[in-house]
C-alpha cells in the first residue's frame, strides 16, 4: 500500500512544532517553578519566522535530553503576562529555569551546537557530550611520512579507540 503524500505546509511557511509541550499560564507553575528537572522554555509566538526556524532543534533537545531536562513552549501572544516578568524583548527567547529560578537566557535563533553549548554552561549536570572516536598515529620516525607501512597500504589505519561516552549527571555510560 502506498502512503498519501504529506499536506503541504500552510501558507508563510511551517507552522511552529508541537513535539515540545506548549504551557499555559495555568500550567506555568507546576510544570516550570515546581518542576524537578530543570526546564528550557520557548518564548515564541506563531508570526515569528525565527521561532519557526529552532522549532526542529527544540524537538531534537527534547528528545536528547528526556529525563534530564524539560523543554517546553510558552506562545507570548496567549501568555503576555510572561513577556514583562521574564523581560522577553525579542523572540525566540530561550530561558533556563532550575528550581524554579530564570538563571539564564538568550534572545534570538542560535543552532544546536549554540544551544547545547548554552545547556552546558549553565546547567553543567545535565550537559551531554559525545567523543566520536580517537585517533592516535603511531610514531616510526621521520621516513614514515613518505614510506607508508604494509597495513596503511592495505587500507587498515590506525584506529586505537571508537568510544562513544555519554556524560549525564556525573554518569558515564
Amino acid at each position: 500500500a502506498r502512503l498519501a503524500p504529506a499536506p503541504p505546509p500552510p501558507r508563510g511557511g511551517a507552522a511552529v512544532t508541537r513535539a515540545v509541550a506548549d504551557l499555559a499560564d495555568a500550567d506555568f507553575d507546576k510544570e516550570v517553578l515546581a518542576s524537578e528537572l530543570p526546564v528550557l522554555i520557548d518564548f515564541y509566538a506563531q508570526w515569528c519566522g525565527p521561532c519557526k526556524l529552532i522549532a526542529p532543534i527544540l524537538d531534537l533537545m527534547a528528545d536528547e535530553y528526556e529525563g534530564k531536562l524539560k523543554v517546553c513552549k510558552v506562545d507570548t501572544e496567549a501568555n503576555p503576562k510572561f513577556v514583562k516578568k521574564y523581560k522577553i524583548y525579542g523572540l525566540p527567547t530561550l530561558v533556563l529555569f532550575e528550581k524554579g529560578e530564570n538563571i539564564a537566557q538568550v534572545e534570538g535563533a542560535i543552532s544546536k551546537k549554540e544551544l547545547t553549548d548554552f545547556i552546558s554552561l549553565h546547567l553543567p549536570n545535565v550537559c551531554i557530550s559525545y567523543v566520536l572516536f580517537s585517533f592516535s598515529p603511531r610514531k616510526h620516525g621521520p621516513s614514515s611520512l613518505s614510506e607508508p607501512t604494509a597495513r596503511q597500504k592495505s587500507g587498515v589505519g590506525n584506529l586505537e579507540g571508537v568510544q562513544l561516552k555519554l556524560e549525564t549527571s556525573g554518569v558515564s555510560s
